[in-house]
């Protein structure tokens, strides 16, 4: 039997399953087969996330806010003598149903040093069964190439995750993060939020490419319950822990069962690559000498959001296209080569409406963030409300936005703010509404869940409470005593 030497559950019950399977006899533990007897297994947890404001914006450097949900993914792990890398992906739970992946940890070398990223990338593209676990062997990768680390083992890797399947990349990150937390203490490293979020955000670029985003990252290593994470996504991301009011309450419903993963992705995706066309167009017409980010941007320091929307709307918005084709871009605007990589010829992108909606995210994130200690009036719940709409409006025109979600939104400013809710937005990207509410409006929010599903024919997933990040939970190490 194995018994807990380090950590704790920290209160949350699927940690308290995992550690209490894992501690059994081998015959009456459901992991016995995966995680054999006589070498330490360890576990961790990064939580899901609800971004108030975040997400796809994240490529224009916009402000983001973030807080850290009750679900989370949990991650266990074990050396393999054997030398191979297996992981295991439990959706939803950790009985749920599984996706299995092994492939020999030698795999990621070549002549004795790691591969690179797009070496990985097209492994893994090869055969859509095994595209899902791309985020989570980058995550070794990134050890190996960024750390200096070599695995003289394998390992054995169980994913559990409490979200269902639908809840896309924000997901994965939790996943990555808690991964690269288990790797860090097995390792005997320190763990630090930003090198955790570094590694993840390259392993995630590695995979997906340069312009998705890092902001699902962040809060995934480092948030505290009962606090907004506030970070700006640019080199220098200023973070702060907001306190959360007790007036207010925030809720997420999913609608992911009705667009599916992929189209969420997919939408997501456009929007960044629009944002980075515009960024491009908008730089060549004033390129300043010195400028990062590979961009010559006239003194935006490498995120669009830093111009601003005065002067966005005064100067630059009327010179952006409303839209453009991918083909057109790659031929008038000497794109580098990660553009050239990203930018799918064919596609329509909407290059005015994803600048705006970074720039004018950037603005409003930083407006929620000053008002979000404000005594609690109908004054400052009626702004923090707007500041939603106003978000998930944008969201819609640049095409981030779809049915499923507006009816959420929809719903709730029908039942409105006499009965407390405050206002609503699809969270940055993905398939989750962000709903604002005051604190005594749990019913309400019910409500539209119950509405929206009989008008959707799939009730939505209510997501609700607090948790911590990865590295405030830490770790927990179990060895057969």
């Amino acid at each position: 039997m194995r018994h807990t030497i380090h950590g704790s559950a920290r209160g949350i019950d699927a940690v308290s399953v995992v550690i209490d399977d894992l501690s059994r006899p081998a015959h009456l533990s459901a992991s016995a087969d995966f995680f054999p007897q006589g070498r330490d297994v360890l576990v961790t947890r990064a939580p899901g996330t609800l971004r108030l404001f975040g997400g796809a914006a994240d490529t224009a450097g916009a402000r983001a806010l973030h807080v850290a949900t009750a679900e989370g993914t949990l991650v266990a792990l074990q050396r393999d003598p054997q030398g191979l890398l297996t992981i295991i992906r439990r959706t939803p739970g950790y009985r749920g149903r599984a996706d299995i992946f092994e492939m020999p940890m030698h795999f990621l070398l070549s002549d004795g040093r790691p591969v690179r990223y797009d070496v990985a990338r097209h492994y893994f593209a090869r055969h859509d069964d095994r595209a899902w676990a791309a985020p989570f062997a980058a995550a070794f990768l990134a050890m190996m190439r960024d750390r200096h680390v070599r695995f003289a083992e394998g390992v054995r890797v169980l994913i559990a995750a409490a979200a269902p399947r639908g809840h896309g990349r924000g997901a994965d990150a939790a996943a990555v993060i808690a991964l690269l937390r288990g790797l860090f203490a097995e390792m005997n490293l320190v763990a630090d939020p930003r090198e955790l979020t570094t590694l993840a955000a390259h392993a995630d670029r590695g995979v997906h490419g340069p312009i998705d985003g890092i902001a699902d990252h962040w809060p995934a290593a480092s948030a505290e319950s009962e606090h907004v994470l506030a970070f700006t996504c640019q080199p220098q991301p200023d973070l702060a822990q907001v306190p959360w009011p007790t007036h207010l309450a925030v809720f997420g419903l999913d609608v992911g069962a009705s667009l599916g993963v992929d189209l969420a992705d997919t939408r997501q995706h456009d929007v960044r690559v629009a944002m980075a066309m515009a960024a491009r167009l908008l730089a060549t017409q004033a390129p300043t000498a010195g400028a990062t980010g590979g961009v010559p941007d006239a003194g935006w320091h490498g995120a669009l959001a830093n111009l601003g929307p005065e002067a966005f709307a005064a100067s630059h918005r009327a010179s952006l296209p409303e839209t453009m084709r991918g083909r057109d871009f790659l031929d008038r605007a000497a794109p580098n080569d990660d553009e050239q990589r990203m930018v799918s010829p064919d596609t329509v992108y909407r290059v005015r409406a994803a600048a705006s909606y970074g720039i004018y995210e950037h603005a409003r994130a930083r407006a929620f963030e000053s008002f979000l200690p404000m005594p609690g009036d109908q004054e400052t719940f009626d702004f923090l409300g707007d500041m939603l709409f106003e978000a998930h409006d944008s969201a819609r025109a640049c095409g981030l936005s779809f049915d499923a979600a507006d009816a959420v939104v929809d719903g709730v400013r029908r039942v409105g703010r006499a009965r407390g809710l405050l206002g609503a937005r699809l969270g940055g990207g993905g398939t989750t509404v962000v709903i604002l509410a005051r604190a005594d409006a749990r019913e309400a929010v019910l409500e539209v869940q119950r509405t929206v599903g009989e008008r959707l024919g799939a009730v939505p997933l209510l997501i609700e409470g607090w948790s911590m990040g990865a590295v405030p939970f830490g770790y927990v190490r179990l060895r057969t005593l």
